[in-house]
């Protein structure tokens, strides 16, 4: 049975875990360690599967495997890459600082978008609340005056054939988002196209090929670092992108190099691939030093990531915020101005 490790629960296990090897102790004694100092009943749990599966025999990177799906490919490569190299403390530090960069990301994502998200759906409710308790509440006073009562129920009538129209775009949208996401994580074809699709799209492969190479690089910064032959830190990298573009451009690179091609030329000949990054693989093998020249990529698209996403938090936090004025302008016009002049006429 997998166990389910949150992100927040990941990195402080991956950071409590860094600092007790670092300390001289072996990986056991400090998940024993581990499961004190986080005695939430999920870290416990998790601890102690991973102990009795090294107590079975099992690698580190094999127990953390077979406990749970929630260690990404790129986290168990680089524990087993430790392990051989005997660097395991090594790795562990610098996987808690990718863990947190990605997680500081993430937040400041939501932190920029919640605020107007929440602005928005308010707008929604409101419009809901009006069309299906606030107009029934009007009818019954307005039946009683006769010469407003039928220019109220025209009005009425509008309004509500306008909500229900607005609600069936909302469902439909809502049902197709859902589809598309369970297409996505079932059927591998329909993956393949839309992720190619993406790829094609402006803003979207900026976004995509800014987050994928960030990922990249820095296991391409770990693997090579520890000593991996570049077609098998290829591999192993490919693994740890969500993108299947991305993948088979990666794919792509592996194949040529193998076959005798050089890793500039191979890099710059795939469209998915950014130009900083096939400069500074040239610049790598001119040098004889392509290992090392990852290091520099990565902490230019670090960088780059969190520019990216103040300036894509920014656009975004400014579009919701027009969209909810342009509901709510609507809803003024459509709604609340017809009932005053009704009102007005009484």
């Amino acid at each position: 049975m997998s166990i389910n490790v949150p992100n927040k629960q990941l990195i402080s296990f991956t950071e409590n875990m860094s600092s007790l090897v670092q300390s001289g102790l072996s990986i056991i004694d400090s998940l024993k360690v581990c499961a004190k100092i986080d005695d939430s009943k999920n870290n416990q749990v998790l601890c102690d599967s991973i102990i009795k599966e090294i107590s079975n025999g099992k690698s580190l990177c094999n127990s953390l495997k077979d406990v749970s799906h929630s260690f990404s490919p790129l986290y168990i490569s680089l524990i087993r890459i430790g392990e051989i190299t005997g660097s395991i403390e090594v790795v562990l530090k610098k996987l808690t600082d990718y863990l947190k960069q990605k997680n500081e990301m993430k937040q400041k994502l939501w932190m920029a978008l919640s605020y107007p998200l929440l602005v928005f759906f308010t707008a929604i409710v409101v419009i809901l609340v009006i069309l299906f308790y606030v107009f029934p509440k009007l009818s019954a006073v307005f039946e009683a005056l006769s010469e407003s009562s039928n220019e109220f129920a025209n009005i009425s009538s509008r309004v509500l054939l306008s909500g229900k129209i607005t609600c069936s775009f909302i469902l439909i949208l809502f049902a197709v988002i859902v589809s598309g996401i369970i297409l996505y994580k079932k059927n591998q074809n329909f993956k393949n196209r839309l992720d190619n699709f993406l790829f094609s799209v402006p803003l979207i492969k900026d976004f995509l090929q800014l987050t994928c190479t960030y990922d990249f690089s820095f296991s391409m910064k770990l693997l090579c670092g520890s000593g991996m032959q570049i077609v098998n830190a290829l591999e192993e990298s490919k693994m740890i992108i969500k993108n299947v573009a991305y993948q088979n451009g990666i794919d792509y690179v592996k194949k040529e190099i193998s076959d005798g091609r050089s890793l500039y030329d191979s890099i710059r000949s795939q469209k998915v691939f950014p130009k900083y990054l096939s400069m500074w693989i040239g610049i790598g093998e001119a040098n004889g030093n392509v290992q090392n020249v990852f290091e520099q990529i990565y902490e230019y698209y670090k960088n780059m990531s969190s520019r990216f996403i103040e300036k894509m938090t920014s656009n975004a936090e400014s579009f919701f915020i027009i969209i909810t004025g342009l509901i709510i302008f609507l809803m003024v016009v459509q709604f609340v101005l017809p009932i005053m002049n009704v009102l007005g006429s009484v």
